[in-house]
Parts: structure tokens; C-alpha cells; sequence
């Protein structure tokens, strides 16, 4: 490969090639573990994508060149001369010597000195964009640095630290660094200030009128292809998205965490998210847009027809626009100013930024239900498990997981719960048992102390009495209960069981600030604190019993352990500033930084966490007292710098308490610990609308969640829209005393007795892709794996497989602790297999790893990817699982599945029909009829068929042998029904010779053969059919039969039979035999092909044709028949 422009395929060398060599020159790579070192006899070879694996040493010499096929791939090629690329084409086979590259591909030079042509960049680099549109590799940029194109066209990882009066930077080739701050002023025309979504700005020139800039996440905007003028560059419905090589492309959806937003100019294109100073709106079309905030006393007005907003105030909402506008409040708290709906129907908030119109409802369906991952509504007779009612006003009761943020939970005096508003004129709201789903507001008159509990005496007064009264009462109401909603109502009432009380807010302010000059102690506004210490305010005054909210004016960095002990109710707050800001500043926890929490409620709100060595075997959050809670509300994780992080964010023991709602961890590596740990004595924990991606555990069970539940946890709840992408940790155990580790994936959950009722994860979403890191996304190991799959159908749920999950069961997966080797993909366990077909295929040597479509005989196999290993268990699945509508048993065979066994397998059919059907599709599960079944078959097993009926349709049965003491593939017993064989063909490997089976032994039941074609099969000691004293009635038809052999049998190659009074007849018509032959007996043969000894049985024949068969005493057929 020496001249511009050469290439060749890898195939038809690699054919040739194998003609005169046993190497292999094109491999294909499993997914291996890390590799430091290989063994002896083997070097290491890097994909592009940095993943390491051992390949021979004598594979590839110089000067040829080991390269990367692009498709898991690895293949040996000629060097190119100096100035020339490899570029692997679109087939992966054929390798070119090219130069330049293709215009979607980048020149790049390996860590291998190799240079390649590459559509991604390799490991530790990215596709940088040049401003004139040419592309290179280039070593990734670190923490929050962005990669500049300078003016001499070198590129520098630069961290734009502009700030007023000199915002933006600005490129100068006189400066000493190449770039410089000026005033907005300063950028003047042909340029032009482009402010990026973290509101630094940036000097850069204006795009041509049919070019658009585009955020790319460099430190300067690119130029593209304008999408909207002067012609549309995407077709209807779809967006425009920058790919990770940094290239224009027309998508349907966004991926990732990316969003659809839409520009002023009607432009959409998929942007991680809004600019910080900017506020996200989803609006009806699944698009997002923009837009600033308003000043205080103002909302936002949207007019749907111009998908516009604009800021009015508060109070003119209704009397604008010829009144047909009206505010409306969302789930948030949040105020809208929208166009009235039409006729009867009324504003609904779905779970999006912008309400939907729609009718109340009503009737029998009272009850309105939202699916929050599809946004629309449905009205229902009873609210789903897991939710509780709210109460919105105007007739509509809302079914929510959670209370709005305009509306509080109210505990009625049975314990369950609902949302209400605000009771108005110092009112409280009272449960009065009068069968109402809401409470009513009643004024208290139990202000007495001496006296001071409600006791209800009907379903419409109360008296007051007082505490030791209450408990004092033999039955009924008799205990005294404080309810109270911090801010909201407060009173005493006497109830009938004991009842959960809810928290309180505190309202003491302090701030802190990593830009401070010094360690201030009072932590006000003006003068921040730099940290959290001892010596400050919003440090030593966290456990008092008055709740303190801690702002985070900017990032800061956090050295010391805090301990948050206090008996107060009320939550220690710890948030961004402002509140409800887009602002999400972070905390760097170094050395002894710890979050340590022995007593109380702690809240963080917007904030990201950011670890990497520090405090070996320590959490960032230790939840560690008793009854602990902690809420963590729209906060991230990540490392301080892209090195491996060793400790996790929060660990949960001791009846804590931990509540999540919209966290978010990308691509991290974490060295031992998980996200979250989830101890055995923990409390509830609940997770809802979160986001983890790429979470690598270098060790250890669960890369996200690592969880022990017993009947003393409080169990785990997963919400609604909590997606889990490619995160992956390490499973280990011992087999056979050695070591295994496999990998599995984001959650791992110890489940013990008396707590498979203990979680529920409902909102878990799985996505896992073909990276270098995929992973599982659920691993559950119990004692009893049916007994969790059983209690699946009183509510537990497992979460969804997003994409495919036919193909992808791996993502959902459990073990029982008794046989850890088992690995059983948990949607096999709790639905029925496909078209109720139960499949068959050869045994998974590899016990401990899941391998899919290979067999394994337990209570769960059956499906196409999740085979049984022997046609009994196969049966007995498919009878068990449907006793009452499993009239026919089908048991598909996997393509290449060979009957090979040296036992004999008894198959009870209950009374059932059992037939052989094709297997399902491997991709889809969808029917393949159409196709020939193979059966191979080998050894010295033998499958005894009892009480049922056994079917073969459309089939092709190879025999390989190795027929030495058992001598019949299948043996009919006497209380069999019938077995028939149809469109079938029989014959024998091409390299076997000797000990091969008959086919079928009948001491039961009925045989009917119909258009069989048998050829080239040579049997010792048997024949291929033989009827036994017990056979029914036999029908062989329209068949035929060429070249059998029977050799040291009792003669009859074909057919030999030995049958009374209990067969009704016999029948052969329309078949061909031809060379069948039956040698070498000791005793009398007679018949080449077909030998019955008969008692008072018919013989109906009828076209049968013999040509060259013999026996040792006769020709074709003998018949000896008696009357009985």
C-alpha cells in the first residue's frame, strides 16, 4: 500500500490467505476489562476509542501496521508513505492510503505514530472546529477551559475570565497571550459580541447571510449553514444538532440531556440549555424557548398563536387584551399569564412549563391522572399506586406524587395523605371522618391548654380535651396528636392510631461566597463568609432549633467537616442565590470537607458537589443518626478535575430518610464507592426526575445506587423520569473457589426476606448504548428471585428498558444469593414468554456470565434470548407457567441447538399436545413460520414421551452420532396419546458413519407419518421405527425412504414391529423404498425394509414400492399375521 489512493478488501486476502495459514488475520473484540498487562505471548493493542486488549505478539510485523476497523475490528495493513492517511471505508474491510482525508473524517496521528483518517477522535481528544470550517484532534481541554483558535492558528485551552468594564474577549495577535478583554464598544462591525449560555462574551466575526453561529462549546461560536434562510436545512419536525464531531445534522429528537430550543428566527436547535441569565420554558410542541426574567411584580404571558412571552404585571393579566387572557398558578407555585381556554374546557397543569386545555372530569372517573414522562392526562375511578389526591379547586382533583409547590400535605386520621390549599380567616383544616376525601377548615376553639385537643364526637363536632383525657379513652380516639404545617396551621387533636407529623422550614439567612477576601463570621449579604467553619455564624448556629437557609452567592471550596446535630423540626436549608434562580454554584469538598448529619432535616437545593481523593472511605453526605432526613432538590456531582473520584455523595444508614428530586451526574469514574449507598437500616428513600449518565465503578456492586433492604428498611421509591445511560460497576463472587467478577450496572439491590414488597422503581428509565463503558442498568440478588417477581404484580415495578427491550434484557437482571453464577433478565420473570413458545437451545458453557440465547435450565427460561437447556424443563416451563390455557405445549428450537445428552430425559405432558415449532425472531420476537426447523441430534440420551401427544412439523432432523447404548432419539411409553412427524427429512452428518439413532420406539399411543424424505443413514442394533406390544394405530404415508441401513438388528431397516390387539390397524401408503437393507443378524431377517409380526391387527398397504431392498432372509417387506 505504497501509492496514492491504493486500497484492497480484507476479505478475499484474509480467504486466501487462511488457505495456507491457521492465523486470522481479522478479529473481532469482546468486551474486555481494564488491561495493565498481558500475558506472556501477547502485546496490547488501543482502539481509537482508548480501549485496551491483548492480541498476539506474532500478529502483525513490521512494516505492516496494526489499525482499528472501526467496528470493534482490529485488522493487520501496509503502512502508508509519510504524507498519506489510513482511511477504513464504510464496509470496515477495505483500507485506502489517502491524502487529505475524507471531508467528514479527521487527520489525526495515534499514540501508535499511526495516522489515520478518523470519524471520531481518539480517547483523551476531541473534533475541533476551525474557523474556516476544517477540523483536527485535539487534546481535551480541562475543567472549565475551552479550546481558542488563535490568530496564528495554534490552539490553547483558555479559561475567559472577562468581567466588567472588559467583558469580552477578543482576539490580538500582538498580545502576549493572543487574546485580550475589551468593552462591548470595542467589538465593532465586520464583528460582532456572541454571548455564550454561561453569560461570558466572546469577540468573533460575522457569519456570511446564509451562515448561522452556533455554540459548539469552544471558547468561540462556529459559522453553519444557516437552517432557515435562504432554504430549509432540515425537513419538518426536525432539529438541528451539532454532533460530538462537531458537524451539522438534521435529527427527530434530541438526545441526551440536550433540548429542542427554539431561536427567535423559528431556528431549532438542540442546546445543552438555557443561557444562565435566561429562564427554560417547554411550551406545547415538546420545543423549549428562552427567555428573560421578569422584574419583580411581573409574569410571564404567553401567546400561543406567536409561541412568544412577554413580562406583564402581575395584576393586568385579566383586564388585557379584551379580557380574554387569565392567570393561571402551575404545579410550581408558579404564576402564567395564558389564553383562556374554550367553551368548558379548563387549564391543566401536565407536567410541561405552559398549561393544556382540557374538560374536568367526572362521573365515574372523577379523578385526573398525569403521566409526567408523556405529559398528557387521563381522567381515572381511583388514583395509581404511589399517589396521593390534590385538591385543585373548580371541580378537578388531581392524582401527584408529590404536593405542589401552592399546596400542602395534609395527614388524615388514618394516616393517608392528600394535598390541599391554605385554609383562609385563621381557619385549620380538620379530618371529620365524614367519608370526604378532603378535610374541611373549621375555626379551632380548643385554645384552652388545660384542654386543648379536638376529640370528635360525629361527623360534625368535637369537643376539647386534654391530653392525659385523650390517652385515658379505652377505645376509639385516644391519641393526643400535635398537627402541624410550619407557617400554615398548628393544633392538637385526639386520633385513632398514631400519625406522621411533617417538617418545618426555618427562615435565618446567611451567605457565603468562595470570592471573599477573608473569614468574616457573620456571613450577611454584603460580607460574605469564604467557607463553612466554626468561627462563622452559618456554621455555628446550624444546630439550633430556629432552621437556617445558607446561600451560595458563587462557587466556594469547603475544608472542614460540618455536623449538623439538632432536634428541630425545622430544615437546615443550604441553596443558590437567588431562590428560583437558574444559578447552580458548587461546593468543592477537599481534605476533611464532610457533610455529617446525626439529627435533624438538611436540605440542598441547586447545588453541584464537586470531590475527587479526599477522605478515603467517606461519603460526601453521611447520614448516620437516627431518623435523619435529608432532601437533595435540582443538585449535580462531578470531580473537581477529570481524575478518578473515591468516595460517593451520599450515604444513607439508621432510619434516615433521604429524598432526591432532579439530580444529575455525568461521565464519572468512581474508584470504590457508589453514588448513593443505601445501608440496611436506612429509611425511606425516594428518587425522582434525576439524570445519570456514565457513571464507571471501578469496584464494587451498583455504579448509581448501591442498596441492602431488609423487613426493617423503609424501602426505596424511584419516580417518575429518573433515566440511567451507561453506567456500569463490578460484581464479584466466588465459583469453585476461585474469583469472578462480571459487570453490572447503574443499581444494585440486596433484597432479604420480609422486604420484597420494599421498592419500587416504576420511574427508572435504562438506555445503554455500544460504548466502551455500557453496562446493565438494574441488578437485583434476593434469597428468593420468584417470590420478588410474584409480589411485582401487587405494585413493585423494576423501571423500563428505553430502547428495544426484546433486545436489550440485559438491562434489567437478577441473581438469587444462593446461585450467583444464574443471571436472569427480570422481565423474563415477570411476563410470559412471546406467543407462548418456549424455546430450546445447547447449554451456556460459561455458567457464571450471562450469555444471550444460550440455554439454561431454570423457572424462568423459554424466551428466544433466554432459552431453556433441556427439551423437559422446556415442557414442564411452558405446562406450569399456563396450566389452565396450555391446551398445546410449543417448544421452539433454536437454529444450530443439538439434542445431545447421555441421560433419558422424561417428559410428562399432563395430558397435553407438545409440538416443535420455529423459533421466534432473534431481533423482535416475531413469527418465523415459514422456516425449517433443524433438530441435531447426539449421544446416548433419549427423550421418553408419556401421557400427551408429541408433533414435528416442517423439520430436518441431522443425526451426528454417538449412538452407542441408547439406541432411539424417542421412545413412546404406553400411556402416550399419538406422536406424528410431517414435511420432515432425516439424515446423517456428512462425517458420521456408525452409531447413529432410530428414530422412534413405540410401546404407546398412535403414530402418524406423513411426507417424510429419510436418506443416508446407517444404524447399528436398530431400526429406524420400531412398534412394540402397547403401539395404537400406526398411518405412514406419502414418504420416502433411501439408503437405510440396519446392521445386528432384528431385521426390517424402516419398520419393525411386534403389536397385538391394542393397535387398531396399520397403514402404508404412497412410499418409496429404496437400498434398504437389513445385515448381519442372528436371527431371522427377513424383510429389507419392513419386518411386522402382527396379531389380530390389519395391514392396509397401498402403493408402497421397493427398489433394491434385502434382507438376509428376503426382500423388502415380510408380514407374519395372526389371528387373534
Amino acid at each position: 500500500m505504497n501509492s496514492e489512493g491504493s486500497s484492497y478488501s480484507y476479505f478475499p486476502s484474509l480467504l486466501t490467505f487462511l488457505l495456507y495459514s491457521s492465523l486470522l488475520i481479522v478479529f473481532t473484540a469482546a468486551q474486555e476489562e481494564d488491561i495493565e498487562t498481558c500475558p506472556i505471548g501477547q502485546k496490547t493493542f488501543a482502539f481509537d476509542d482508548g480501549e485496551i486488549i491483548c492480541i498476539p505478539d506474532t500478529f502483525c510485523v513490521a512494516p505492516q501496521v496494526v489499525v482499528d476497523l472501526d467496528n470493534r475490528q482490529y485488522g493487520c495493513v501496509d503502512k502508508c508513505n509519510n504524507d498519506e492517511y489510513l482511511n477504513v471505508n464504510e464496509d470496515h474491510t477495505t483500507v485506502s492510503c489517502v491524502t487529505p482525508c475524507p471531508a467528514l473524517k479527521t487527520s489525526t496521528i495515534l499514540p501508535t505514530e499511526v495516522m489515520k483518517c478518523v470519524d471520531s477522535c481518539p480517547y483523551g481528544k476531541f473534533r475541533f472546529r476551525r474557523r474556516d470550517g476544517s477540523y483536527i484532534c485535539q487534546t481535551q481541554c480541562t475543567d472549565f477551559e475551552k479550546a481558542l483558535e488563535l490568530d496564528d492558528g495554534s490552539i490553547e485551552c483558555i479559561v475567559n475570565n472577562c468581567q466588567d468594564p472588559t467583558p469580552v474577549l477578543q482576539l490580538n495577535q500582538s498580545s502576549s497571550s493572543g487574546y485580550q478583554c475589551v468593552t462591548t464598544a470595542e467589538c465593532t462591525l465586520p464583528q460582532t459580541t456572541y454571548t455564550f449560555n454561561d453569560i461570558t462574551q466572546v469577540c468573533v466575526d460575522s457569519c456570511p447571510s446564509d451562515h448561522y453561529l452556533i455554540d459548539i462549546d469552544q471558547a468561540q461560536p462556529m459559522c453553519y449553514t444557516n437552517p432557515v434562510s435562504p432554504d430549509p436545512y432540515c425537513t419538518s419536525g426536525q432539529f438541528i444538532n451539532i454532533n460530538r464531531n462537531n458537524q451539522i445534522e438534521c435529527v427527530d429528537r434530541c438526545t441526551g440531556y440536550k433540548i429542542p430550543r427554539r431561536f427567535d428566527n423559528g431556528t431549532i436547535i438542540c442546546v445543552n440549555s438555557c443561557p444562565m441569565n435566561q429562564q427554560q420554558f417547554a411550551l406545547e410542541d415538546q420545543t423549549y424557548i428562552c427567555i428573560d426574567q421578569c422584574n419583580i411584580g411581573e409574569i410571564n404571558k404567553y401567546d400561543p398563536e406567536t409561541k412568544t412571552f412577554s413580562c406583564v404585571l402581575k395584576d393586568s393579566c385579566e383586564t388585557s387584551t379584551n379580557d380574554t387572557f387569565e392567570r393561571f398558578e402551575m404545579d410550581s407555585g408558579d404564576l402564567i399569564c395564558i389564553k383562556k381556554c374554550s367553551n368548558s374546557l379548563v387549564h391543566v397543569d401536565v407536567g410541561t412549563d405552559i398549561p393544556i386545555c382540557r374538560a374536568k372530569c367526572s362521573g365515574s372517573q372523577p379523578y385526573l391522572n398525569i403521566d409526567l414522562n408523556a405529559k398528557v392526562s387521563i381522567c381515572v375511578n381511583t388514583c395509581p399506586d404511589g399517589k396521593i389526591h390534590a385538591d385543585y379547586g373548580n371541580g378537578i382533583i388531581k392524582c401527584v406524587e408529590i404536593c405542589p409547590e401552592s399546596k400542602f400535605m395534609f395527614r388524615k386520621d388514618d394516616s393517608t395523605a392528600v394535598c390541599i390549599s391554605k385554609c383562609q380567616n385563621n381557619q385549620i383544616p380538620i379530618d371529620m371522618k365524614n367519608g370526604n376525601l378532603f378535610p374541611v377548615c373549621k375555626v379551632n376553639n380548643c385554645t384552652n391548654p388545660s384542654a386543648p385537643y379536638i376529640n370528635l364526637t360525629s361527623t360534625s363536632s368535637w369537643n376539647c380535651i386534654s391530653s392525659n383525657a385523650c390517652s385515658n379513652q379505652q377505645y376509639g380516639n385516644r391519641y393526643p396528636t400535635h398537627i402541624e404545617q410550619f407557617e400554615q396551621w398548628s393544633y392538637d387533636k385526639c386520633v385513632d392510631q398514631e400519625l406522621s407529623t411533617a417538617y418545618d422550614q426555618g427562615s435565618n439567612y446567611y451567605y457565603i461566597d468562595g470570592n471573599s477576601l477573608g473569614l468574616f463570621p457573620n456571613c450577611s449579604f454584603n460580607i460574605p463568609c469564604k467557607l463553612l467553619n466554626t468561627t462563622n455564624l452559618a456554621h455555628s448556629r446550624i444546630n439550633e432549633s430556629a432552621g437556617h437557609l445558607v446561600f451560595l452567592k458563587s462557587n466556594f471550596t469547603q475544608v472542614y467537616m460540618v455536623r449538623i446535630n439538632t432536634t428541630s423540626s425545622q430544615q437546615r436549608l443550604f441553596i443558590s442565590y437567588p431562590i428560583g434562580s437558574a444559578n447552580q454554584f458548587s461546593i468543592s469538598m477537599t481534605q476533611e470537607a464532610i457533610f455529617y448529619i446525626y439529627q435533624g432535616w438538611t436540605v440542598f437545593k441547586t447545588i453541584t458537589f464537586r470531590v475527587n481523593d479526599n477522605i478515603p472511605g467517606n461519603y460526601v453526605i453521611l447520614l448516620s443518626g437516627n431518623h435523619v432526613k435529608l432532601d437533595l432538590a435540582n443538585c449535580g456531582f462531578t470531580g473537581i478535575t477529570t481524575a478518578n473520584i473515591n468516595r460517593g455523595l451520599v450515604s444513607c444508614l439508621n432510619q434516615a430518610t433521604l429524598n432526591i428530586d432532579t439530580l444529575t451526574v455525568y461521565p464519572v469514574t468512581m474508584t470504590k464507592d457508589s453514588i448513593i449507598y443505601i445501608g440496611s437500616t436506612s429509611g425511606v428513600v425516594s428518587i425522582n426526575n434525576s439524570y445519570f449518565e456514565g457513571i464507571n465503578r471501578l469496584t464494587g456492586n451498583g455504579a448509581v445506587i448501591e442498596c441492602y433492604l431488609n423487613r426493617s428498611s423503609g424501602g426505596i421509591t424511584i419516580h417518575s423520569n429518573s433515566i440511567f445511560v451507561n453506567c456500569k460497576s463490578k460484581y464479584s463472587f466466588t465459583l469453585n473457589s476461585q474469583s469472578v467478577t462480571q459487570d453490572i450496572g447503574a443499581i444494585y439491590i440486596l433484597v432479604s426476606e420480609g422486604a420484597y414488597h420494599q421498592f419500587n422503581l416504576r420511574g427508572a428509565i435504562y438506555n445503554t448504548s455500544g460504548s466502551s463503558y455500557i453496562g446493565k442498568g438494574l441488578y437485583i440478588e434476593t434469597d428468593n428471585l420468584a417470590e420478588v417477581m410474584r409480589r411485582s404484580e401487587l405494585g413493585t415495578k423494576f423501571g423500563v428498558i428505553q430502547s428495544n427491550p426484546k433486545v436489550n434484557e440485559i438491562c434489567m437482571m437478577g441473581i438469587e444469593s444462593s446461585q450467583k453464577w444464574l443471571t436472569i433478565p427480570l422481565q423474563y420473570a415477570v411476563n410470559n414468554v412471546t406467543s407462548g413458545i418456549y424455546h430450546l437451545n445447547n447449554p451456556n458453557t460459561t455458567d457464571w456470565k450471562y450469555v444471550d440465547g444460550q440455554g439454561n435450565d431454570n423457572d424462568f427460561c423459554g424466551w428466544i434470548r433466554f432459552p431453556c437447556a433441556t427439551f423437559g424443563k422446556a415442557v414442564i416451563r411452558s405446562i406450569t407457567q399456563h396450566p389452565e390455557i396450555n391446551s398445546e405445549v410449543k417448544i421452539g428450537i433454536v437454529e444450530g441447538f443439538v439434542l445431545n445428552t447421555n441421560i433419558t430425559t422424561q417428559i410428562d405432558a399432563r395430558g397435553k399436545k407438545v409440538s416443535i415449532s420455529n423459533q421466534l425472531s432473534y431481533s423482535d420476537e416475531s413469527s418465523r413460520d415459514s422456516q425449517i426447523v433443524f433438530l441435531y441430534v447426539k449421544g446416548n440420551g433419549q427423550y421418553s414421551f408419556s401421557n400427551g401427544t408429541f408433533s414435528v412439523t416442517n423439520c430436518s432432523l441431522i443425526d451426528q452420532g454417538d449412538a452407542i447404548t441408547t439406541k432411539y432419539m424417542i421412545a413412546m411409553q404406553q400411556n402416550s396419546k399419538s406422536i406424528e412427524f410431517k414435511y420432515c427429512n432425516f439424515t446423517t452428518d456428512f462425517n458420521v458413519t456408525t452409531d447413529t439413532h432410530g428414530l422412534l420406539e413405540i410401546n404407546g399411543g398412535s403414530v402418524n407419518i406423513e411426507q417424510v424424505t429419510i436418506y443416508n443413514v446407517t444404524m447399528p442394533e436398530c431400526n429406524f421405527i420400531k412398534l412394540n406390544y402397547g403401539t395404537g394405530y400406526v398411518n405412514i404415508s406419502s414418504s420416502t425412504f433411501t439408503g437405510i441401513l440396519s446392521v445386528a438388528s432384528n431385521g426390517g431397516s424402516i419398520l419393525f414391529g411386534e403389536v397385538n390387539g391394542s393397535c387398531s390397524g396399520i397403514r402404508l401408503s404412497n412410499l418409496t423404498f429404496t437400498e434398504c437393507i437389513s445385515l448381519d443378524t442372528t436371527g431371522k431377517t427377513y424383510g429389507g425394509a419392513i419386518q411386522l409380526y402382527t396379531s389380530g391387527v390389519g395391514v392396509d398397504i397401498n402403493n408402497v414400492q421397493f427398489k433394491q431392498c434385502s434382507g438376509l432372509n428376503g426382500g423388502g417387506m415380510f408380514i407374519r399375521q395372526e389371528s387373534s
